[in-house]
């Protein structure tokens, strides 16, 4: 009932329990590198939020210093207006950049393949 050529491919692999249990080795190949894509994904998105984030902390730490050098309400009305103004056009920019990379990631994403490689953007 062993089937030798089953042992071969379960030595070569490095996880003998894994790959006797699926049919055949080129199975878990696959099953590896998917785990392996979403992984890959997870990281490049939480770099990008983070990345984000800190954008948005700095910007947000300008306007309490200009905030504080203003000297009249029209001044303070001006600048939080250019503040709300780009950090919706951020906002909207980040979302694009995260679709990019989730298109990039995985190939049942739709227009997986129009929008490009991961983490381009």
């Amino acid at each position: 009932m062993s089937d030798p050529s089953k042992k071969k491919e379960a030595a070569e692999t490095g996880f003998p329990f894994a790959t006797a249990i699926m049919p055949d080795a080129s199975a878990f190949e696959g099953f590896m590198q998917s785990g392996q894509a979403c992984l890959q994904a997870c990281t490049d998105w939480r770099n990008e939020v983070m990345r984000f984030f800190d954008q948005r902390l700095k910007a947000d730490e300008k306007l309490g210093a200009a905030l504080g050098e203003c000297k009249s309400l029209v001044e303070i009305a001006d600048l939080q207006r250019n503040w709300a103004v780009t950090a919706a056009q951020d906002y909207a920019e980040e979302a694009q950049r995260l679709a990019q990379i989730a298109a990039g990631s995985f190939p049942f994403w739709p227009d997986a393949g129009a929008k490009g490689a991961r983490g381009k953007v």
